[in-house]
């Protein structure tokens, strides 16, 4: 079992208050951001920093809340296919957290 980190390189925990006003729809919960980029809620906090998301988080139930604005560019920096660009930007390269096989002797 992997163990998810409880805190991100950009978590912010004392954000303005307009950040949790649902009228304005300036964040999205990581499910509403997961469904946005195609992917599970749970990939989305795993490469939250890969990404470099900033994360809205409330100090009473500890909720997560995406940037509206950060999540559609990097939508559309999966349809331009500079996704991988993106990662080595954020010191995530081709090689990062793969597995190499050893050969029995």
């Amino acid at each position: 079992m992997q163990d998810y980190p409880i805190s991100h390189k950009r978590d912010n925990w004392n954000p303005p208050p307009w950040v949790f006003c649902p009228a304005f729809k300036l964040c999205l919960y990581p499910i509403q951001a997961a469904k946005i980029l195609g992917m599970s809620a749970n990939s989305l906090k795993k490469y939250t920093d890969a990404l470099g998301l900033t994360v809205y988080r409330n100090r009473r139930n500890k909720a997560r809340l995406y940037d509206r604005e950060e999540i559609e560019e990097i939508r559309k920096a999966m349809d331009e296919g500079r996704l991988k660009k993106l990662l080595a930007e954020n010191g995530y390269g081709e090689r990062q957290g793969k597995r190499t096989r050893r050969r029995a002797v």
